[in-house]
């Protein structure tokens, strides 16, 4: 099973991986700094029990296509038994590619380790700040990727804003 750490950490090294490969995101989710680790915003949302109708509507669903069930004494959810297969037509090789070896890494790290390496990305670092009062910092698009064409970033960063 997956929890909501272990699908937005794998969505987060999706899109870097394929931005650094293929100079284009994945998903053009808009990121955030979080105590754990950079957080796909809109992704995020559609994890919680509480997403509104009009999310699950963009994608021509009426309701979340999983079953998710609180893990008892954490803040943890578990997500099983998808109700569809993923929509081919939507996602390249190459996609599907950068997301199942982000999802083999996330697997294979504790929870500790896979924090450290996600707090390690330059994006994260610029925007994280120590802020109890706070909870989430935006992070800088165009420092995700390791690439450093930074009119490429800027396009992306453009397009990131306008598809949430």
């Amino acid at each position: 099973m997956l929890t909501q750490y272990d699908i937005v950490k794998s969505v987060f090294l999706a899109d870097k991986k394929h931005l650094d490969e293929f100079g284009r995101p994945i998903t053009f989710d808009n990121y955030t700094a979080m105590k754990h680790g950079p957080v796909p915003s809109f992704t995020y949302d559609l994890l919680k029990p509480t997403a509104p109708k009009s999310l699950w509507q963009f994608f021509g669903l009426d309701e979340p296509p999983w079953i998710r069930k609180e893990r008892a004494g954490t803040t943890a959810a578990e997500y099983s038994c998808p109700e569809r297969h993923a929509n081919l037509r939507k996602l390249s090789a190459t996609d599907i590619d950068a997301l199942c070896s982000a999802l083999t890494v996330v697997k294979s790290l504790r929870f500790g380790d896979l924090r450290e390496y996600t707090h390690s990305n330059r994006a994260y670092i610029a925007a994280w700040r120590d802020d109890d009062a706070v909870r989430a910092f935006d992070m800088d698009y165009r420092l995700i990727p390791d690439v450093d064409d930074l009119d490429l970033i800027d396009d992306l960063a453009y397009a990131s804003h306008h598809c949430d």
